[in-house]
């Protein structure tokens, strides 16, 4: 174990080997992480909702601000999530670099889907601007389970990079 390392917590620990990754290795990382989250009904695909924390109904709503990674390894809470905001509650799951702020500026703010934040969006959410490819990729999946798990699983087998 380094030295730099020695002291921490199982949680700092894993968050400094993901903030060490290059952004390629981060986006795959996030994918397998959304597959993993999806399975195990943490995140709930939802069109129109860019991310949504229920932490059940004797909890509070989860305040902008919040720390996300602290929130969401709590083990009841779920998350309503598009594309983008299942990118954004994982990246910070894994990286803990990421708070609750404004809807899509938090992942964009992040840089690691740089590039990729609105092609994966329109993919996911069908919006009249997305190119064709985009939104044949909509169409081929009806349920938004599958068109995000898709997404995800596409982001993974082409080394990081969203193509539709």
């Amino acid at each position: 174990m380094t030295t730099e390392l020695a002291g921490m917590t199982k949680i700092e620990k894993a968050n400094a080997k993901f903030q060490a990754l290059s952004d390629k290795k981060k986006r795959i990382a996030i994918a397998k992480d959304v597959l993993k989250q999806v399975e195990a009904e943490k995140y709930l695909p939802t069109v129109g909702i860019y991310f949504y924390i229920d932490l059940g109904a004797d909890v509070d709503p989860v305040p902008r601000g919040a720390d996300v990674q602290k929130v969401l390894r709590s083990s009841n809470a779920k998350c309503e999530v598009c594309a983008v905001g299942a990118a954004f509650a994982s990246a910070a799951r894994l990286g803990n670099n990421l708070f609750y702020k404004t809807s899509r500026e938090a992942i964009a703010m992040d840089r690691i889907f740089e590039g990729h934040v609105d092609s994966m969006e329109h993919a996911f959410e069908g919006y009249a601007g997305s190119n064709t490819r985009e939104k044949m990729f909509f169409k081929k999946y009806k349920d938004a389970a599958d068109r995000l798990v898709a997404i995800f699983q596409n982001i993974i087998d082409n080394d990081g990079e969203f193509t539709p």
